[in-house]
């Protein structure tokens, strides 16, 4: 198996494979990434794994509509992000605003003593 630029092994040619096998590939290969990067996004261990889930299953139900299939692994990870910052969103609303705010210039942040 040919290794990729991370070092890990290259996951087979999506196109080659049906679609279960060509998910279940990436998802052995990838699976644990992806859920790293949501952790950090999230700060919650099973919601990333809830989502991560998720957009391997929303890659799975349009695989045959993919334009190429060379690209899903690009497809999961924009689906892991964007599903994890809507996450984000509906849990603190304005929360950007807010933080935004509280660290401009005309208001530094306050020290804790």
């Amino acid at each position: 198996m040919r290794a990729n630029a991370t070092g890990l092994p290259a996951p087979a040619p999506a196109a080659a494979a049906a679609p279960a096998e060509a998910v279940t590939t990436l998802y052995q290969a990838h699976a644990l990434g992806l859920i790293r990067l949501a952790v950090v996004m999230l700060g919650d261990r099973p919601a990333a794994e809830d989502v991560v889930q998720e957009a391997f299953c929303g890659l799975y139900r349009r695989w045959h509509s993919l334009a190429d299939t060379g690209k899903a692994l690009a497809y999961v990870r924009s689906s892991v992000s964007t599903a994890a910052e809507r996450s984000c969103a509906a849990a603190y609303g304005n929360g950007v605003w807010i933080l935004w705010q509280e660290i401009s210039p005309a208001n530094p942040p306050r020290r804790s003593r």
